[in-house]
């Protein structure tokens, strides 16, 4: 059973009341519009952005020790952590046809 306060969450809403915050609660204040939007396209997103020349973006994380790594080999490191990436799937594809996308 949850242990939520139901109703103390909809008076809450209701009233328009800032939301109660400490820093320790988390990285941002609700109640700021500027860090709230920030958090909100940081975690919804809208999904890969396609683009014209078969390349589209999308926000992953990725371990500091891998940045790190292809960093400190020039700015052009996601350039090589996308043939990496496309070499791994070229690969995989050739063990597994049925894990290429269907065109």
């Amino acid at each position: 059973m949850s242990e939520t306060d139901w109703e103390r969450v909809k008076r809450n809403y209701d009233s328009d009341a800032p939301i109660p915050y400490d820093p320790e609660d988390g990285p941002y204040d609700p109640n700021d519009p500027v860090a709230t939007q920030r958090w909100m396209d940081e975690s919804i997103g809208q999904g890969p952005v396609q683009r014209a020349n078969g390349t589209g973006t999308i926000k992953i994380d990725i371990a500091d020790s891998v940045l790190d790594y292809f960093g400190a080999q020039g700015d052009d490191w996601r350039e090589r952590i996308n043939e990496v990436l496309k070499a791994h799937v070229e690969a995989q594809t050739k063990e597994k046809p049925e894990l290429a996308k269907a065109s």
